[in-house]
This record gives C-alpha cells, structure tokens and sequence, in this order.
C-alpha cells in the first residue's frame, strides 16, 4: 500500500507510529550478574479463533499459538502465529503449541550446549492446560487423541527423558497469552511488565492468601490503571 494507501492506511501507520514513540523507553533488562544460563518457556494457544488472517478467508477458526522462551530472565525468542491446520479440541490446539516451544527450546539448548552452557536441568515449559499436561506424560492412545499428528509426539519422548518438564501456569500469569489474543489492557502492561524486567518463572501461588482482583470497568479498559474496584482480598 506504500504507492496507492487510503485513509485506513494513513491512520494505522499514525496508530503504530504512536505506539512506538509511547514505548520508547520499554528496554529488555539484562542482568550480568548471572552465571547460570537456564532456560524456560510460555506457551498458550487460543482454539477456534474466530478471526481471519487478512485475505486468507480459509484461516478463520485456525487456532493461534504463541510462545516465549527466557534464558536467564531475558526474552531471547517469541513468536505468534496460525497454525497450519485445525484442532479438534482445546487441549490439541495447546498440545501443537506446546511442541512449537520444544522445537524452539531445543535449538537453544543447542545453542548453550555449543557456547559451554550445558543444560543439566529439564526445561520448564508453562502450560496453562491441564488436559496437555497429563496428555504429554501418557503413553496411551485412545479415540479422542489417535488423529494427533506424530511429529507432536515428539513433545512426548522430551518430557518422558527428562529434557521438557510441563508445568500448569494460571491463565492470569501466562505470559504468551498476549501472543494469541487481545487483553485488557491493564492485563497487557502487567504482562509486558513482567517479560521486559525477566520475570521467567511464574508468581507464587496466592492459594490461602491475598490476590487482586480483576475489574473489567471502562476507566479500566481504557486508562490501563486498577481502580478503586480492584482491591486486594482473601
């Protein structure tokens, strides 16, 4: 559109042009002070996404999946994108973005390995679905999950050697959530937050104690700030 734009174009260039002069101060926090170079990873999908990518009419209802791989608290690769074909259920469209991150993983693993950093540790994957967890740990086959497609297995064979090691991550600190759809936004600066100042690992469960709230107000949509709604409870 660069030779022939309209006033659509005009004012998504303005917006993104906007956005990159609000967030120019937002820097990638690298700590040297680190001597251990471990590895982790987010990843999240989102199942039956009901938009389209542009044109392409046949990518409505393709889930997107995203993922976020840390070393040392700094974010090295991240990605977001559709998947090439359909899943039957949300724990399969989870599962392929599950074995995306691996792929990602362990080329950096590689990396490290070749660079003198080798891993002796598995790889801690984030998952905020259950049902994928339990799946990459069961060697069973059954008729819900027989169509998956093989090269996905490979995810299996990690976790069983001990190289990827799944855990569950609440929905709320799932930091590739933003890779697969829209959020609030006081979600998106908080998550943003997190990834730009190293925060690689999940926050300690609130079971039993404190936690905030979520307000999902205008003023919240809109200004990004936690209103007096938003308060911290038992």
């Amino acid at each position: 559109f660069m030779s022939c734009w309209g006033v659509l174009h005009f004012k998504a260039a303005l917006r993104i042009l906007r956005y990159l002069y609000a967030t120019r101060d937002r820097v990638i926090h690298i700590k040297p002070d680190r001597d251990d170079l471990c590895l982790s990873a987010y990843s999240d999908a989102n199942w039956c996404d009901p938009r389209e990518s542009g044109d392409v009419i046949d990518d409505r209802y393709k889930p997107q999946y995203g993922f976020v791989v840390f070393v040392s608290g700094v974010p090295v690769a991240w990605t977001s994108r559709r998947m090439q074909s359909r899943a039957r259920s949300s724990m399969e469209s989870e599962y392929y973005a599950a074995d995306e991150a691996c792929k990602e993983v362990m080329f950096w693993l590689a990396l490290l390995d070749e660079l003198g950093h080798t891993q002796t540790e598995a790889t801690h994957l984030y998952e905020d679905n259950k049902a994928c967890i339990s799946f990459s740990k069961n060697n069973t086959c059954h008729a819900r999950t027989k169509h998956i497609d093989n090269r996905a297995y490979i995810l299996r064979d990690h976790v069983r050697d001990g190289v990827i090691e799944l855990l569950h991550v609440d929905t709320n600190d799932q930091l590739a959530d933003m890779m697969t759809k829209a959020q609030l936004k006081h979600t998106f600066i908080e998550h943003t937050d997190r990834i730009f100042n190293g925060a690689c690992t999940p926050r300690e469960s609130t079971k039993g104690g404190a936690h905030v709230g979520v307000c999902h107000c205008l003023s919240c949509f809109v200004g990004g700030a936690v209103c007096e709604k938003s308060v911290w409870f038992d």
